[in-house]
């Protein structure tokens, strides 16, 4: 039987949509895995779990030696929890749960889907959280820019210096247990937060956080705006999560499997799974999902489209048209003129008379 000293328990919450991509994530942490240390993966799924996503994860994980997965059924759990971000489902609080869901363990690294492992996670693992309740990175633009009023004074959180993403934890269970921390995530669940479960780990885990470098959370969206997140992360800092990034983080609305041109898109690509048959599989469900986030795009484009026609044909809009007619020819033609000069701006008059 395997030594639990040993055993590194690594946990996702994800849905049958999303399990495509939690499977890239696995095969990224099974690919670049150095140390000969036996991985438990953790699934915390919903009561609808589909059977393919089910056996897309343990065709992944059978590839390679000393790791399981395990899928654990959340029920209704945090069926009646506020929603406040559109793109993000309740799958995203069943994190709060693990401390309860573990009981054997003391402590386990959560991850996104959305994220792919370039390094060896034992790197991460051996930080010692012994008097922390988490390891995370900073959430650089909570950091700088989120209402620090609401924060401090409706939610109860002090200061930011400290606010993390919520994608990558690296969890100490045995502490959230021992101070009742738990609890608290529990009870913070009832309320509405603008950043929902990422905003309750921060205000219960408060005073408890390790910040970590960026490069076991490189989130891809510090590299749109490098000079605004200096302020957060030092230069070198930011290089070096560039060069030698642990862990990737797509932490955006866009994705590298809608966007292959995104910051560190061709690191997510190249984790793709080894055999034939899964690749198949995989690529399916990837279409799929492409498919239907393009389908939603055309129908919004298309109700925008019908929008205008109809605004268009208004009579409040013909109104305004023809109120505005002489003064924007004026325009029209002044910056005709300065553009193209005198002659320039005479003969486009002439084609149009044409």
């Amino acid at each position: 039987m395997q030594n639990m000293k040993d055993v590194v328990p690594v946990a996702f919450a994800t849905d049958s949509a999303y399990c495509v991509y939690t499977c890239v994530t696995l095969n990224s942490i099974l690919q670049n895995r150095r140390a000969d240390y036996f991985i438990r993966f953790l699934l915390l799924v919903p009561h609808d779990f589909s059977d393919e996503a089910r056996q897309l994860a343990l065709t992944t994980v059978n590839l390679y030696q000393n790791c399981s997965v395990e899928f654990i059924d959340m029920a209704g759990a945090f069926d009646d929890a506020h929603i406040e971000i559109a793109h993000i489902n309740i799958v995203t609080y069943y994190r709060l749960l693990l401390p309860a869901l573990l009981p054997d363990c003391e402590k386990c690294l959560y991850l996104d889907s959305d994220v792919v492992v370039c390094g060896d996670l034992r790197e991460l693992l051996v930080h010692d959280i012994e008097e922390y309740y988490l390891a995370g990175v900073n959430a650089p633009w909570f950091v700088l820019y989120a209402d620090k009023e609401y924060y401090k004074n409706i939610a109860g959180l002090p200061s930011m210096d400290s606010y993390v993403n919520a994608g990558v934890l690296l969890l100490n269970l045995k502490k959230l247990r021992q101070d009742g921390i738990d609890q608290q995530l529990m009870e913070l669940s009832n309320k509405k937060f603008p950043v929902q479960d990422q905003d309750i780990i921060n205000i219960a885990c408060y005073g408890g956080i390790l910040l970590l470098p960026l490069r076991y959370n490189a989130m891809t969206n510090v590299y749109l705006e490098i000079e605004k997140y200096k302020e957060v992360f030092a230069p070198d800092e930011i290089e070096d999560a560039w060069n030698h990034p642990v862990i990737v983080h797509y932490a955006t609305k866009n994705k590298p499997w809608l966007d292959r041109s995104l910051a560190m898109a061709d690191r997510w690509w190249c984790s793709l799974v080894r055999t034939e048959a899964e690749r198949a599989l995989l690529f399916k469900l990837i279409d799929i999902s492409t498919a239907d986030s393009e389908r939603k795009w055309k129908n919004k484009w298309k109700s925008e489209q019908n929008k205008l026609t109809q605004l268009k044909r208004s009579t409040s809009h013909r109104i305004g048209r023809f109120i505005t007619w002489l003064p924007r020819k004026v325009w029209g033609a002044a910056k005709c003129f300065k553009t193209h000069g005198l002659f320039g701006m005479l003969r486009h008059i002439a084609r149009k008379a044409d």
